[in-house]
């Protein structure tokens, strides 16, 4: 997964082989659990590639995404598990423009599905006093913490 790497994405390698994937992406916040495979295996024209483990077909929410190295092409897909769910394989045809997984042939930036005009927080400002002194004069904080707009003495503390 190093050209994941060179796309500026976060990459994970679960502890152990417990996980049913291979790596966690990360980038902005956003986690993905990928699970990878790869073909060499030539039929009617295109790459041939095994969707299954070694017990058998995928079941259930396992990962989110299959990033699928087709090895004599040096190309990868990156294609999204409810797109091929209940699929035993996929034919990929890098050679083909119209092919029907061609959208995701080298498609690194489904691993990045947020941006700052799909929802995420591209800056937060805040104002704060200048020092502390001068937070204490504004009764912003008192020698113990924040005000909270309640009197030491409503609350029978004394001084």
């Amino acid at each position: 997964m190093a050209r994941a790497a060179e796309q500026g994405l976060h990459l994970n390698k679960p502890w152990g082989d417990m996980t049913h994937y291979d790596f966690v992406v990360g980038h902005g916040g956003h986690l993905m659990r990928v699970q990878v495979k790869s073909t060499t295996r030539v039929q009617d024209g295109g790459y041939c590639c095994n969707l299954r483990s070694a017990t058998g077909p995928y079941v259930g929410d396992l990962f989110d995404v299959f990033a699928i190295l087709v090895i004599p092409e040096d190309v990868w897909y990156i294609i999204p598990v409810d797109k091929i769910r209940g699929q035993s394989g996929v034919m990929l045809r890098p050679q083909l423009s119209r092919a029907k997984y061609g959208r995701y042939k080298e498609a690194w930036d489904l691993l990045r599905p947020l941006s700052a005009a799909e929802g995420t927080i591209p800056c937060i400002h805040a104002c704060v006093e200048e020092t502390f002194s001068e937070a204490e004069e504004t009764g912003l904080i008192s020698g113990r913490g924040f005000s909270s707009g309640t009197q030491d003495s409503d609350l029978g503390l004394a001084r």
